[in-house]
């Protein structure tokens, strides 16, 4: 039951008066936003019909296709930063009602799963200064440009692991995973795996 309270309505009243300012604002905070990261070429930002346009409620941007498995890992990084990021929208096809009643599979609607996978919502918020949004572009390049290089090197090492070792790709994934973990907790992991072709990768990442 979504029905407003007193309190609650009154609040809304009272912002109706100050409607147009707050759209301004919001699309203001947008536009900048698209000025900032209209050269990065691994993002796809909202588009605006000459005739109309979005409120700006939410300002969403999508990874391209082949950044899908760096998108959770990068607003994990921006959380860790301070800035709050979520999830764009949601498949509907792959919530549990329609799936399990219709019968829907993943592969039905394609679009819409790359958009549930690769979509970020950034911060946006009437009064919001320049400054703190090329702090968040910048925060935002930085850890793409980490998370691309690493998952490069991830790719890397799991194409000559398995090229070496006639494995197939899920395990593969299992010790890029060990990997990433020693790397990222700055010691070598004395897993067997990770411990034996650490040397071997960092050398053929090196000569890459």
């Amino acid at each position: 039951n979504f029905r407003l309270s007193d309190i609650q309505a009154a609040v809304g009243v009272a912002q109706m008066d100050k409607l147009e300012e707050l759209l301004r604002e919001r699309k203001e905070c947008a536009e900048y936003y698209i000025k900032l990261l209209e050269d990065n070429a691994d993002i796809i930002l909202p588009m605006n019909h000459k005739e109309y346009g979005p409120t700006y409620q939410s300002f969403v941007l999508l990874l391209k296709m082949q950044l899908k498995e760096i998108r959770n890992p990068l607003m994990i990084a921006l959380q860790k930063e301070g800035i709050q990021t979520k999830q764009g929208t949601h498949a509907v096809h792959r919530l549990g009602y329609y799936k399990n009643k219709y019968g829907i599979k993943e592969i039905d609607y394609p679009i819409a799963a790359y958009c549930e996978d690769c979509s970020v919502t950034l911060p946006i918020f009437p009064k919001m200064q320049r400054e703190q949004q090329e702090m968040i572009v910048l925060k935002l390049c930085e850890k793409m440009d980490l998370l691309v290089k690493k998952n490069i090197n991830s790719l890397f090492f799991c194409k000559w692991y398995t090229h070496n070792h006639f494995m197939d790709i899920t395990h593969c994934k299992t010790i890029t995973t060990v990997f990433h973990f020693s790397v990222e907790s700055s010691t070598i992991h004395t897993h067997s795996i990770c411990y034996k072709f650490l040397s071997t990768f960092l050398f053929y990442n090196f000569t890459f």
